[in-house]
């Protein structure tokens, strides 16, 4: 079960459902469709949603209630899993887990960056469609995954479900290296915004 004092023996899945409404919270649907899905092994990971401000907690507890989630004042719960709703604590979410679930731009731009892998569940969109998430897998490289498959569909999910059991439950050290490897030459190190300031102020000095 996912909860603020987890042990840190325990695999930990991020869940980046994106910032614009309604789509993030339609994205927290479909992910939550994908958990269901989940087997009874799942019990010794964590959960945690990374939520923007304006994805308020009535609407998620609506949206989990009419999927027989119950909701308990920040973690939703269904049949042993528990996914603990986190706002205002992206940095320290994304620092934490071993995979991240998205269905976002720049969350996953942050996630290779720090050599995390991350499973994309193409949505409805606007924006993160299977278009922009193929696009963005050209962009971001093999830490990035998807299965094919139409959008939500039962094969979809399932074939999802797969590749996240891979990445979550065998760690290989080579991989993981190289996916830090790939993030850091797409990305760039730590710092970059200070050496872009650095680097105009050089050149409005000059």
């Amino acid at each position: 079960m996912a909860n603020a004092n987890a042990s840190n023996n325990k695999q930990q899945l991020a869940l980046l459902p994106g910032s614009r409404l309604p789509e993030a919270l339609n994205n927290l649907e479909l992910m939550l469709k994908l958990l269901e899905l989940l087997p009874s092994r799942a019990g010794n990971w964590c959960f945690q949603a990374a939520l923007v401000a304006e994805l308020d907690a009535t609407a998620v507890a609506q949206l989990a209630k009419g999927r027989g989630w119950s909701c308990n004042g920040k973690v939703l719960q269904w049949q042993g899993l528990a996914v603990e709703l986190c706002w205002g604590k992206f940095n320290q979410v994304l620092a934490e887990c071993s995979v991240a679930l998205s269905m976002a731009g720049t969350a996953t731009e942050q996630a290779v960056g720090l050599g995390k892998p991350v499973l994309q569940l193409a949505g409805h969109g606007p924006q993160f469609t299977a278009g922009f998430a193929e696009a963005q897998r050209r962009l971001l490289g093999p830490a990035v995954f998807c299965a094919p498959g139409a959008v939500g569909a039962s094969h979809t999910l399932e074939q999802s479900l797969d590749l996240l059991l891979d990445l979550i439950e065998k760690p290989n050290a080579a991989q993981q290296s190289i996916w830090r490897e790939e993030g850091k030459k797409r990305l760039g190190s730590a710092g970059g915004t200070a050496s872009m300031a650095a680097a105009i102020l050089r050149a409005l000095g000059e």
